[in-house]
């Protein structure tokens, strides 16, 4: 599959088949991951990798908490991995800016969306879910991390091909200058 078509047809997947993911397929969208550009080639990603009895614990984990969150626990449970997406620098460096957090926001969405479209190429279903932010600091205790979660993607097998969500056309948001 190219680029083109990847991005022209992916689209969120909330429902996944029960089927494990093989540990190389995954290792090959990391892989590719990383990849991607990187601000000042900081490549501040860094991944953690749930599947099997540890999605049940992290179903838990979400349940318990006391925030209102908007994350579908069914997605959850039914996703062969959880890739979960952490900044392994904005803790660590003495020195860390606004600056630095820009680039490292846009190096790691940058490896966020080759996992999207490199999982789409392998017919792969994926979401992004925003929310587990609102868990950063449970999740990263949970897995023994310490750095600053960003986000979680699900991956599996779909078991649905929804229609595409709205997107604002290009020209809604683009000022030409010449």
């Amino acid at each position: 599959m190219d680029a083109i078509t990847a991005i022209s047809e992916r689209k969120g997947i909330k429902k996944f088949h029960d089927q494990s993911l093989p540990k190389v397929i995954i290792e090959n969208i990391l892989d590719l991951a990383t990849k991607a550009p990187s601000c000042k080639n900081r490549q501040p990603w860094k991944f953690a990798i749930v599947q099997g009895d540890m999605i049940l614990e992290l179903k838990d984990l979400v349940e318990s908490s006391p925030k209102d969150l908007d994350i579908d626990l069914t997605c959850v449970e039914n996703a062969s991995a959880v890739i979960f997406v952490f900044n392994r620098l904005s803790r660590t460096e003495d020195d860390y800016s606004e600056n630095k957090l820009i680039m490292d926001s846009l190096s790691i969405g940058s490896a966020i969306q080759n996992i999207l479209l490199v999982s789409e190429t392998f017919k792969l279903g994926s979401l992004l879910v925003s929310d587990f932010i609102e868990l950063g600091d449970e999740v990263a205790e949970w897995l023994g991390e310490s750095d600053q979660l960003v986000s979680g993607i699900l991956i599996g097998f779909p078991d649905e091909n929804p229609k595409g969500r709205p997107k604002v056309h290009y020209s809604e948001v683009s000022k030409w200058y010449e």
